[in-house]
Formats: C-alpha cells, structure tokens, sequence
C-alpha cells in the first residue's frame, strides 16, 4: 500500500519470537520509535492506557488513530484533545462497524426517512470471554480486569457506538451492568442499556461474555 510499517513495544515487555513481525522493525517504547518519525500512531494496547500513549504520540509529532473504547474513564482526554488540535494533528477512534456495509445501508434509509419513522432498535452482542484467546488465560485478560479497562461494556462497545451513529443523539439513559455468572473477573460480564433518542426512538443494547455462541445482530 506504500506505507512503511513498524511496531512500538512497551519497554517492559518481553520480546516476541523473531519470526512474529517479520521485516518489521520494532522499537522498545516511544521514545526509540520517535527517532524513525512516524507520521501516524495507532494506539492498540490495553484500554487503561490508551489516552497517556496517544498523548505521548501526539508530543512526537503523530496523529492518532485510538482503538474503542477511548478509555475507561475521561482522565486526560480533554488535553489529548487539546493538544492534537494545537499541533494541527488528528485523534480519532476506530469504531470500525461504521463501516460495515450492511449498517452503512441501514443509516441511509433511516437518514433518507425512505422506510418511514425510526420507532426502535434492538442491537445484541454475545460471546464467551475464554474462548477469545484459548491459549492465555482468560483472567489475565485485559476485558477482565477492572484495572485495565476491561468488562462487557466496554470491551464490546462497537454496538453501543453503532446504535448511537445510526438513531442519533439520547435524551434518556438507563441501565444494568452486572458480575452475572461464575467467571473469575472483577468486570461486568453482563451489561443491559436502554436510551430514549431525541428523535423519540427507544433502543436496548445488550453485551455479555457468557454466550458459548458468539453472536452480534441488531434489529431495526
């Protein structure tokens, strides 16, 4: 694609075979990394530290492409936002159902009003969190420790972003986020949400890690 393409390590990290980013280079920490001048960062590490890595990003002179969720909490986002937009620098995170063609078709029928008025929305996210990763042991996963950001809200918040892209801005909230089954984790494995739009759609987002069929469906 006419990029050139190198991985940045946390410097504490324990190095990988040799073979697993072959002919890529590979920098311990930011600092190491500032020296090839990156022009772009993707920050794809734990959630927990999504927002102090893309401003450290932004200091060596990258725009920024953050994976969902921004963070666990709002803790030094208003200055990451500051200080990209001071340096003539993008931040953007990648919600990339956005660009699923199927619910790209269903927001242009529901922007169009060709099929009429949107009354409600149902959109479902299950899986089974060991299964994600059977070689590594699921408590040690970053979905399920409070710690670093994890938990069923979060971790699959591509519906909860998707719903709100499509049936607009909300105007009530409620919901339940919940530790339901016997999985060792301190998260919620189990999170219910329902908004009322300001365009008076009703919609109802369910997540959990406990469905042993991985499944996402919505209904509009």
């Amino acid at each position: 694609m006419g990029y050139d393409v190198a991985v940045c390590r946390r410097p504490t990290s324990q190095p990988g075979p040799d073979h697993e980013f072959p002919g890529v280079p590979v920098f311990s920490g930011l600092g190491e990394a500032k020296a090839w001048r990156p022009d772009i960062a993707i920050i794809a590490n734990v959630t927990s530290a999504h927002v102090a890595v893309a401003r450290r990003a932004v200091d060596i002179g990258c725009h920024v492409l953050i994976e969902k969720p921004l963070s666990n909490d709002l803790v030094g986002a208003d200055d990451l936002d500051r200080a990209s937009r001071d340096a003539q620098l993008r931040a953007g995170i990648a919600c990339n159902f956005r660009f699923h063609p199927a619910l790209c078709a269903i927001k242009r029928e529901v922007d169009a009003g060709t099929t009429g008025r949107l009354c409600s929305v149902r959109a479902e996210a299950g899986t089974y969190l060991p299964d994600w990763h059977p070689q590594a042991n699921y408590r040690d996963e970053f979905s399920a420790r409070k710690d670093l950001g994890g938990g069923a809200a979060l971790t699959l918040i591509h519906e909860m972003d998707y719903v709100y892209w499509i049936a607009g801005d909300v105007s009530r909230a409620t919901g339940i986020a919940a530790h339901a089954s016997s999985l060792e984790l301190d998260v919620d494995d189990v999170t219910e949400i329902v908004c009322l739009h300001t365009n008076g759609a009703v919609s109802s987002v369910h997540m959990d890690f406990i469905d042993r069929r991985y499944h996402r469906h919505c209904r509009w």
